[in-house]
């Protein structure tokens, strides 16, 4: 994630832009991961659901409020050991849905925080195995068949990924 002067004065003017970017940074790192996953979204309020086996949709959305009550995906930290080094901390709601045809039951429900995007899903898969004993795993595209498609894509797509 970019990180200096301009995150913050990007955060403070434009806080509907910068969550924007720091989104779309998140689905790139998706993307590279090879996860399947939808970003929903509104003025105030985002979320991306990464499918997982077995049914199951692990949906994060951020914690954190900046500017004019705008979520931020988390916080700039600057490292104190490498100069001019600024990293980012994700701080995101956790949400594990069993998905079936008659609609979504919520599992579990937590906070969570972690440095990337493959680290909160790692986090939030070992939550889940401690606290209910069953094991979450995205499901990466080349595990999908052409013909199978997915309940994500079968959605109204909002001409985000997938």
């Amino acid at each position: 994630m970019p990180g200096d002067e301009f995150a913050f004065l990007m955060r403070r003017l434009e806080p509907e832009i910068a969550l924007e970017l720091e989104t779309i940074l998140l689905r790139v790192e998706a993307e590279q991961l090879e996860i399947l996953t939808r970003i929903k979204k509104s003025k105030k309020r985002v979320s991306i659901e990464i499918l997982m086996k077995d049914g199951l949709l692990l949906r994060i959305s951020p914690i954190r409020r900046g500017s004019n009550d705008i979520p931020e995906w988390g916080t700039y930290l600057h490292n104190p050991f490498v100069k001019n080094k600024v990293e980012f901390l994700i701080h995101a709601h956790v949400q594990v849905i069993k998905r079936t045809e008659e609609g979504q039951q919520l599992l579990e429900s937590f906070t969570s925080s972690a440095r990337t995007l493959s680290s909160l899903i790692e986090q939030a898969s070992k939550i889940f195995l401690s606290v209910t004993g069953d094991k979450i795993t995205p499901i990466r595209r080349s595990e999908m068949s052409p013909s199978s498609g997915s309940i994500l894509s079968r959605r109204k797509n909002d001409g985000q990924n997938p």
